[in-house]
């Protein structure tokens, strides 16, 4: 995505790299205000300075014993970790945990970092400031990714939807002021408008309460494991839609398995849950203004006990390999969650260390590469001579 609006904040990154006797900035802001994309816009932009001499490691997975003692021993002169609240560490040695929301002191593989080379610069994203010691405050920078103004999220908006097929939508997304809705969180307002432009069942006038109104299915719990309610008309509207909309999917792609590069991301997941239905399963597609790292989930209540299920989908191009740390990330959110089991389904393939980690967790989570999907497709239209069998 195009930087717009940050340009002061891209400065402050470069004095901190490049000039600043300070080891370490905490760079913080809500979740989908943009650090990630600030991150890697620096790290473009000055890659030449840079040299290609820093590490860059994305939050939301597991960080074990290994990686740190990697990480520690890396060489690099300039170390971004990114949504560092999320990081789920498995290590005897660290003090910090990722359901803390502050710190008292600097965290263990923080502290390791700097002492294994002082002209080394830290940078730490963070969904809020962290409050630390005041003898600690002398190691750290801190810089504030605050809300962005209506003429930035405009421009946005119109960089992200560059043509003028979608301009009905964005202009009635803007006279109902929902913008404000979403606190003008750029990350928020373009997956509502994705979904808003990908779905023809969803009317912007009545976004609100569908945003509001969850998805409820016969027979199924939430993610506390509390039974869902079956009396909402609405919900049974947009389940049938949903279905209105899945039921040509598997065909198309049985059909010409190259469809799954030509429709949208959200088709691609309402194609997944469509296999899912058709294997027996009743499967719920999350909202994509709702962070939680799955894209469907499968909540089931029977006499062995709740179970759930997260499926994550990812539409990539072939030669875009899906690499460990997505498949880590996921397994990090199953572990968090408590969930019971999770599936990752992608149109290219996945890495060998991706297949290597799965299968120390064999029972825990899947994986399903294109050949995998098409096989699961011609499965479903061909029950009588393939074993059913997700």
């Amino acid at each position: 995505m195009k930087l717009i609006g940050r340009h002061k904040e891209l400065e402050m990154l470069e004095n901190f790299v490049f000039s600043s006797k300070s080891p370490i900035l905490w760079l913080y802001g809500e979740g989908g205000i943009g650090k990630t994309t600030l991150l890697h816009q620096f790290v473009h932009q000055f890659n030449k300075q840079l040299r290609n001499n820093y590490y860059y490691f994305q939050g939301n997975s597991l960080f074990d014993g290994n990686e740190i003692t990697s990480l520690i021993g890396n060489r690099n002169k300039l170390i971004i970790i990114d949504d560092y609240n999320n990081i789920k560490f498995q290590h005897p040695d660290t003090t910090f945990h990722s359901d803390q929301a502050y710190i008292s002191d600097i965290p263990n593989i923080i502290r390791h970092l700097v002492e294994s080379d002082k002209t080394r610069k830290i940078i730490v994203s963070t969904r809020s400031k962290p409050q630390f010691s005041k003898g600690a405050n002398n190691y750290f920078e801190y810089l504030n990714l605050g809300r962005l103004d209506h003429n930035d999220i405009q421009k946005i908006v119109r960089n992200y939807f560059d043509s003028h097929e979608f301009d009905k939508v964005i202009n009635q997304f803007y006279k109902c002021e929902l913008p404000e809705y979403f606190h003008l969180n750029p990350n928020s307002i373009l997956t509502a408008l994705h979904e808003l432009t990908s779905n023809m069942f969803l009317d912007v006038t009545n976004f609100k309460d569908y945003l509001e109104e969850p998805l409820i299915q016969n027979g199924l719990v939430d993610l506390e494991g509390m039974p869902l309610s079956t009396d909402s008309n609405k919900a049974n509207r947009i389940i049938k839609k949903i279905k209105v909309i899945n039921n040509s999917l598997v065909d198309k792609f049985h059909a010409n398995p190259q469809f799954a590069f030509q429709i949208t991301p959200r088709q691609f997941e309402e194609l997944v849950a469509e296999l899912l239905a058709k294997e027996g399963f009743s499967s719920n597609l999350t909202k994509k203004t709702h962070d939680g790292g799955k894209d469907i989930f499968i909540a089931q209540n029977n006499s062995l006990g709740n179970f759930m299920y997260y499926i994550e989908c990812k539409q990539y191009s072939p030669q875009n390999t899906v690499g460990v740390n997505l498949v880590r990330e996921l397994y990090g959110t199953l572990s968090h969650d408590r969930a019971t089991a999770g599936l990752m389904v992608t149109t290219s393939s996945f890495s060998k260390e991706a297949i290597e980690f799965s299968q120390n967790i064999k029972y825990q989570l899947s994986l399903k590469d294109f050949i995998d999907l098409k096989q699961w497709a011609n499965r479903i239209k061909n029950p009588n001579t393939v074993p059913n069998k997700v």
